[in-house]
């Protein structure tokens, strides 16, 4: 019987790894990151529970070439959040903040808690902002309401050069605020409380707080409240 040479032993092989190929885009995950990886599902914030010093992992399909990762880590401190592919490697974080993935694909994030245990919540999308932005109206009061140690996030579009953001913290006390433009820069406050901003330029707002409760917030072109 004659046997097969070297090149067709060649040509079965690669047959083989092409059929394998169109059945799954992904190689198999190393097993820890495979059974033990919470699926995530784009612009949903997740539950987690960590403990000190131990890890949770979580797994997404990349939505878009570009994507990130938040964090909403209430009261716990010094999260550390790691990216892998399906081969394990490594996939780190660009200067903005972002993940270079290919749309279609399959990545795993491990969160790891060094100095606290607690609960948080995990989300991912093509952001830079995280999902559940509320958006705000002119002259019109927006209700909020906020954890100890969490945020809200809200966004509004300029209708003047000027623009006040306005807190009415009811019983609540140290809510931060900062302000960002679309790109994430930081949009710093005048002397006289105000916003430079451009009108028709869209813009966020993050408030955190040391206590819990409700409050409300607004913006306009007034020094004086709605």
């Amino acid at each position: 019987m004659k046997k097969k040479g070297f090149p067709a032993l060649m040509a079965a092989l690669s047959l083989t790894l092409a059929l394998f190929a169109g059945c799954n885009n992904d190689p198999p995950p190393p097993l820890f990151m495979k059974f033990n990886s919470t699926a995530l599902t784009a612009n949903t914030w997740a539950d987690g529970d960590i403990t000190l010093g131990g890890e949770q992992w979580f797994k997404f399909t990349a939505t878009a070439s570009t994507q990130y990762i938040h964090i909403n880590d209430g009261t716990l401190y010094h999260l550390s959040v790691q990216v892998y592919d399906s081969y394990g490697a490594e996939v780190r974080f660009t200067d903005a903040g972002g993940l270079a993935v290919t749309a279609g694909r399959i990545y795993y994030i491990q969160v790891i808690s060094y100095y606290s245990r607690g609960t948080y919540k995990i989300a991912f999308n093509n952001s830079i902002f995280p999902p559940g932005v509320i958006t705000l109206t002119a002259d019109t009061w927006a209700d909020g309401n906020i954890t100890s140690g969490g945020e809200q996030w809200f966004k509004f579009t300029a209708t003047a050069s000027t623009q006040y953001i306005h807190i009415n913290d009811g019983a609540l006390d140290r809510l931060s605020v900062q302000a960002y433009d679309s790109s994430g820069a930081t949009v710093r406050f005048t002397d006289a409380g105000g916003l430079a901003v451009k009108a028709g330029q869209e813009c966020y707002i993050r408030v955190t707080s040391w206590g819990s409760g409700t409050y409300k917030i607004a913006f306009n072109a007034s020094e004086t409240a709605p």
